[in-house]
C-alpha cells in the first residue's frame, strides 16, 4: 500500500496555535526523505505557507500548493482562473513563474503524486528570497524552522 499524504503527515508532530494545525516544513522534508515510495496517493489538496512564532502566526498565501486531481491536465486553466487574466501572455512573469511551482495536477484514475514533485515545491519555499525578506520586513525576524504549512 502507498503511502497518501495525510499518512505521511500523521508522523509529525504538528503545532497547534490559535486553532491552527501546523506542519513545520523541516518536518516534511525529513519524513518524504525517510519514505521509500516515489509516489505518493493524494487527493485534491492545498498546502498554505505560514511562519508561526512567538509573535504570531503570518500567512504567506502566494506560496500555497494547490494540488489537484484531475481528469486531463488543464494548467492554462487554472492560471487564467487565478489570476482572472483572459490570456497567458496577460500573466505576469514573475506570478507565472511562481504560480507554475505552486501548482501540480494529479491524472485520474491514479491519484499518485510524485514525491520528487512535493520535496521540490518544499524546496522552493524553503530558499524563497522573497519569504525571508517579506518575513524580516514584518516581523523583524527569520527562521526557516518557523515556515509551517496547514493542510487541508
Amino acid at each position: 500500500m502507498k503511502n497518501d499524504l495525510y499518512r505521511i503527515l500523521s508522523l509529525i508532530d504538528p503545532l497547534h496555535v490559535s486553532n491552527g494545525q501546523y506542519y513545520r516544513l523541516i518536518d516534511i522534508v525529513c519524513i518524504l526523505e525517510s519514505i521509500s515510495e516515489e509516489e505518493i496517493e493524494i487527493e485534491d489538496t492545498i498546502m498554505t505557507a505560514f511562519y508561526v512564532c512567538d509573535q504570531g502566526v503570518l500567512e504567506i498565501y502566494d506560496y500555497e500548493l494547490n494540488i489537484r486531481v484531475v481528469e486531463y491536465p488543464n494548467w492554462e486553466r487554472f492560471l487564467l482562473s487565478k489570476t482572472g487574466k483572459e490570456s497567458v501572455e496577460a500573466v505576469n512573469s514573475d506570478i507565472l513563474s511562481k504560480l507554475q511551482r505552486c501548482y501540480i495536477e494529479v491524472v485520474k484514475p491514479q491519484h499518485l503524486l510524485k514525491k520528487q514533485e512535493l520535496q521540490e515545491f518544499l524546496n522552493f519555499v524553503k530558499k524563497s528570497s522573497e519569504i525571508r525578506l517579506r518575513v524580516s520586513e514584518m516581523l523583524q525576524e527569520f527562521d526557516e524552522n518557523n515556515i509551517c504549512f496547514e493542510v487541508y
